[in-house]
Protein backbone atom coordinates (compact mmCIF):
# COMPACT_ATOMS: atom_id res chain seq x y z
CA UNK A 1 0.00 0.00 0.00
CA UNK A 2 2.98 2.35 0.37
CA UNK A 3 2.88 3.10 -3.37
CA UNK A 4 -0.87 3.76 -3.44
CA UNK A 5 -1.84 7.46 -3.27
CA UNK A 6 -3.86 8.10 -0.14
CA UNK A 7 -5.78 11.10 1.15
CA UNK A 8 -7.64 11.24 4.45
CA UNK A 9 -10.22 13.92 5.13
CA UNK A 10 -11.09 14.14 8.82
CA UNK A 11 -13.84 16.23 10.36
CA UNK A 12 -12.31 18.20 13.22
CA UNK A 13 -15.09 17.12 15.61
CA UNK A 14 -14.96 13.43 14.64
CA UNK A 15 -15.24 11.03 17.56
CA UNK A 16 -14.60 8.10 15.19
CA UNK A 17 -11.33 9.09 13.50
CA UNK A 18 -8.99 10.70 16.02
CA UNK A 19 -6.02 12.93 15.29
CA UNK A 20 -3.84 10.24 16.91
CA UNK A 21 -5.14 7.66 14.43
CA UNK A 22 -4.43 9.99 11.49
CA UNK A 23 -0.91 10.57 12.86
CA UNK A 24 -0.37 6.80 13.13
CA UNK A 25 -1.62 6.39 9.56
CA UNK A 26 0.84 9.05 8.39
CA UNK A 27 3.67 7.30 10.21
CA UNK A 28 2.89 4.15 8.21
CA UNK A 29 2.18 5.91 4.91
CA UNK A 30 4.39 8.98 4.87
CA UNK A 31 3.15 10.23 1.50
CA UNK A 32 -0.45 10.26 2.74
CA UNK A 33 -2.19 13.61 2.40
CA UNK A 34 -4.29 14.53 5.41
CA UNK A 35 -6.85 17.30 5.60
CA UNK A 36 -8.81 18.27 8.69
CA UNK A 37 -12.08 20.13 8.15
CA UNK A 38 -12.76 22.32 11.19
CA UNK A 39 -16.14 22.29 12.93
CA UNK A 40 -17.31 19.16 11.08
CA UNK A 41 -18.20 15.69 12.32
CA UNK A 42 -16.94 12.31 11.16
CA UNK A 43 -18.31 12.70 7.62
CA UNK A 44 -17.45 16.32 6.81
CA UNK A 45 -19.29 18.27 4.16
CA UNK A 46 -17.15 18.54 1.07
CA UNK A 47 -18.47 21.94 0.08
CA UNK A 48 -15.75 24.52 0.70
CA UNK A 49 -13.98 25.68 -2.50
CA UNK A 50 -10.50 25.21 -0.99
CA UNK A 51 -11.35 21.67 0.10
CA UNK A 52 -12.84 20.83 -3.29
CA UNK A 53 -9.69 22.21 -4.95
CA UNK A 54 -7.49 19.99 -2.72
CA UNK A 55 -9.55 16.90 -3.53
CA UNK A 56 -9.51 17.75 -7.24
CA UNK A 57 -5.73 18.25 -7.24
CA UNK A 58 -5.25 14.92 -5.45
CA UNK A 59 -7.54 13.06 -7.88
CA UNK A 60 -5.79 14.65 -10.87
CA UNK A 61 -2.39 13.64 -9.48
CA UNK A 62 -3.68 10.07 -9.16
CA UNK A 63 -4.90 10.13 -12.75
CA UNK A 64 -1.44 11.21 -13.95
CA UNK A 65 0.28 8.29 -12.23
CA UNK A 66 0.85 5.11 -14.19
CA UNK A 67 -1.25 2.20 -12.91
CA UNK A 68 0.46 0.14 -10.21
CA UNK A 69 -0.72 -3.06 -11.83
CA UNK A 70 -1.66 -2.72 -15.51
CA UNK A 71 -5.23 -3.84 -16.12
CA UNK A 72 -6.11 -3.61 -12.43
CA UNK A 73 -9.10 -1.88 -10.91
CA UNK A 74 -8.13 1.06 -8.74
CA UNK A 75 -10.62 2.14 -6.10
CA UNK A 76 -11.04 5.86 -5.46
CA UNK A 77 -12.99 6.84 -2.37
CA UNK A 78 -14.20 10.40 -1.97
CA UNK A 79 -16.16 11.00 1.20
CA UNK A 80 -18.65 8.18 1.34
CA UNK A 81 -18.78 7.77 -2.45
CA UNK A 82 -16.69 4.95 -3.90
CA UNK A 83 -15.92 4.71 -7.61
CA UNK A 84 -14.06 1.95 -9.38
CA UNK A 85 -11.90 2.95 -12.32
CA UNK A 86 -10.63 0.35 -14.76
CA UNK A 87 -7.09 1.14 -15.88
CA UNK A 88 -6.32 -0.12 -19.34
CA UNK A 89 -2.98 -0.22 -21.13
CA UNK A 90 -2.91 2.35 -23.89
Amino acid sequence: MARVPLMVIRGGNSDVLSTATVAAMQARHQAMEAIEVPDQGHAPLLSEPALIASITAFAESCDRRPPLYPGSVIRHTIGTMVCDTQHVNR
